[in-house]
């Protein structure tokens, strides 16, 4: 079977909003067409009484929303059913034939215009074309601006029409425009925000993710118990204002719910909640009952009523978008002080705002680490850092006037400077490395210092002991160097006179050119490795200790040159341990090879490399066991220094061999040390590797 190559997987698109196939745009443009004639229906059962002015006009907002959705995929269709979907609702609300053109027009004209507008004002609309979710007010603010001039154009087509027909009124115009713009502006934002899910699924495949809209995140649930008490003070205020009082003006009171509504539960619900409080109005208008009712214009009762209804859900809808934005602003500003709090924690170099009276507004546990404090100073306290552990590197207690931050504080630039900071308990010098600077702050506000400081103990630390190591490496190459120099002017010097040289002088003289040369390549090779056991990079595995130490006894089991006896090497070690092979061979090559070769004249070398595994530890223990010489008591805490040799013992060496021992095992989180032989004769190293991991 071929191999399917890995595509972006595209979530299910809405069928609404958009559609995938051929049949798919097919129902959405028959969804959205039977949706447009259904509301036109039902517009026309809202005509005032007396006129043929209807009191709402949804085909509008669906009109406009139809368009706005509108895709590449979908443009043609979606117009072309739109026109079919004006023209039959035109027919069948029963006009004079007359006023059919102007219908279609002014919805066609007015669900264009809103398209172009809404494309021209807001960033809403995606490169592929289709729809981001709301996701600021200021969009749903250029929304109503949109609305606002389409529903004006519908209302003049409207307008034009009908002065065909009958006398035209500006009253009449005023309340289409009215009616339009609400229709428009309710639908569109209310069908935007239930449907922001789908939206946000329209995101192109490959696409990074978008910030999820404002109130997504933090949508309250559905509360039950507060639902049936929003639902029931709502009712209970239609009773009182439209049933029981309709003589007075109390249906302003219906914008407490209203602000529960937006202060307790996301747009969505709020912009639903909000257009279901306006058109339950409209129909206790329609049926007669409240105060809008008892107006005796019906015009003047249906503008009323759109402008009701324009008010509660404006204001509804912008105090939850506004209480959402903000709620939402604030969490992200919390997100971002938890986020920044976690760095300054987690930080290695200390931290810390030291304002211009010296009050320390800010400080992270690294800075009270390196100053020696047990927490973080209370900054209700304004505590002051004590002054008396800083000294320059000459060992001079620091001055107020030469902290750092003071000489920044005067426009002195303090950048890398190094001091010693002395903690109290007995708590051993460290070396700070510090930067501070001015900080920008608004006009009368104190000025602040950001103070950084690094840790460089260890670095200068290991900077001075390189330097030591150093001239120990030049001191012992010099050795080798003056023995080759001295020997090659005496060779020169007899040369210079003539002397004849029999061949044994001269091998002689060689020997000891040549053993210099050796001791210096030796010393070379120790330096090499060295190096290799201080920076090669660790890679750990599972290393079989008996297979590593055969290769390495292989070395060392023939006689020497100087007809010594060949050494017996005795291996009990079958344990595994994580280690790199490499270094690990290089330690145990060591070790053995010194068990060899730091014996007593005539005497046999016995070696013997064991390994157990502690009960209940996670380390292997490996002992190497030898008859030789043996180290003094008082020189094994210096054996593993570098270049350290016991004095007296009469064996040449470099003094390296130790210490890289000590440098690979430790780097392995292991432990390294010597005692006496098995018989109180000889040496044991000891060393503590880490088991392998299961």
């Amino acid at each position: 079977m071929p191999a399917v190559a890995d595509t972006p997987v595209r979530p299910r698109r809405a069928v609404l909003i958009g559609p995938l196939t051929a049949v798919e745009v097919v129902l959405r443009c028959l969804l959205l067409g039977v949706a447009f004639v259904l509301a036109g229906q039902l517009a026309l059962r809202t005509n005032v009484s007396g006129t043929q002015l209807a009191l709402v006009w949804p085909p509008s907002g669906i009109a406009a929303f139809w368009l706005l959705t509108s895709t590449a995929r979908t443009r043609v269709a979606d117009v072309a059913a739109l026109v079919v979907a004006a023209l039959v609702s035109a027919l069948v609300s029963g006009p004079p034939w007359e006023l059919v053109p102007f219908r279609v027009l002014s919805t066609l004209g007015m669900a264009v215009l809103f398209r172009v507008l809404v494309d021209g004002w807001t960033s809403l609309r995606r490169k592929d074309g289709s729809l981001r979710p709301l996701s600021q007010t200021s969009t749903v603010v250029a929304l109503v601006g949109a609305a606002t001039v389409a529903g004006l154009l519908q209302a003049s087509v409207q307008e034009l029409g009908s002065a065909l027909v009958t006398e035209g009124s500006w009253f009449v115009y005023l309340h289409r425009w009215m009616r339009n713009t609400v229709s428009i502006c309710t639908i569109v934002v209310t069908l935007l925000l239930v449907l922001a899910r789908h939206l946000d699924a329209l995101r192109p495949a490959g696409d990074p993710p978008e910030e999820k809209p404002f109130y997504g995140a933090l949508e309250h649930a559905r509360r039950p118990a507060e639902l049936v008490a929003l639902g029931a003070t709502t009712v209970a205020i239609y009773v009182f204002s439209f049933g029981l009082l309709p003589e007075l003006p109390l249906s302003f009171t219906l914008f407490l719910p209203a602000v529960w509504a937006a202060t307790r539960f996301g747009p969505a619900f709020a912009a639903l909640f909000a257009l279901g409080l306006g058109v339950t109005s409209i129909g206790l208008t329609l049926a007669g009952i409240g105060s809008y009712a008892a107006i005796e214009d019906p015009v003047l009762a249906a503008f009323v009523t759109q402008t009701f209804l324009a008010i509660v859900f404006a204001t509804t809808l912008l105090l939850s978008l506004t209480r959402t934005e903000l709620a939402t602003a604030e969490h992200r500003a919390a997100e971002r002080a938890r986020l920044l709090d976690r760095v300054l924690t987690t930080v290695g170099d200390g931290i810390a705002l030291v304002d211009e009276t010296g009050r320390v507004v800010m400080m992270n546990r690294a800075a009270t680490r390196m100053l020696g404090l047990t927490a973080v100073p209370d900054l209700a306290d304004a505590g002051q850092v004590p002054l008396g552990g800083f000294y320059d590197m000459d060992g001079a207690r620091l001055t107020p006037d030469r902290l750092h931050h003071v000489r920044a504080l005067a426009g002195e630039s303090v950048r890398d400077e190094d001091m010693v900071v002395r903690p109290a308990e007995n708590a051993p010098d460290r070396v700070i490395r510090v930067t501070a600077q001015l900080m920008p702050v608004p006009p009368g506000t104190p000025r602040q210092v950001l103070v950084t400081a690094h840790d460089v103990t260890d670095e200068r630390a290991h900077s001075t002991a390189l330097a030591a190591f150093a001239g120990e490496v030049a001191h012992d190459l010099k050795n080798p160097l003056t023995v080759i120099e001295g020997w090659s002017e005496v060779l020169e010097s007899r040369f210079a006179a003539g002397t004849t040289l029999d061949s044994e002088e001269g091998l002689r003289l060689l020997a000891r050119v040549q053993g210099a040369a050796t001791h210096m390549r030796t010393l070379i090779g120790e330096l090499l490795s060295y190096t290799l056991a201080r920076d090669r990079a660790l890679r750990p595995e599972r290393v079989r200790l008996c297979d590593l130490a055969c290769e390495v006894v292989a070395l060392h089991e023939k006689p020497s040159e100087d007809d010594r006896p060949a050494p017996t090497i005795e291996l009990d070690c079958d344990d595994v341990v994580w280690a790199d092979p490499v270094l690990l061979r290089q330690v145990l090559d060591n070790l053995v090879g010194n068990a060899v070769k730091y014996v007593a004249p005539d005497v046999q070398p016995r070696v013997r490399v064991v390994s157990r595994r502690p009960e209940g530890e996670d380390v292997v223990e490996v002992r190497v066991e030898d008859n030789g010489i043996g180290i003094a008591p008082a020189d094994r805490a210096r054996v593993f220094d570098s270049f350290f040799r016991v004095a007296g013992n009469g064996y040449a060496g470099t003094g390296l061999g130790l210490s890289i021992c000590q440098r690979v095992v430790e780097r392995h989180g292991g432990t390294i040390d010597v005692r006496d032989g098995p018989d109180g004769a000889g040496s044991t190293f000891v060393l503590r590797l880490p088991a392998p991991r299961d």
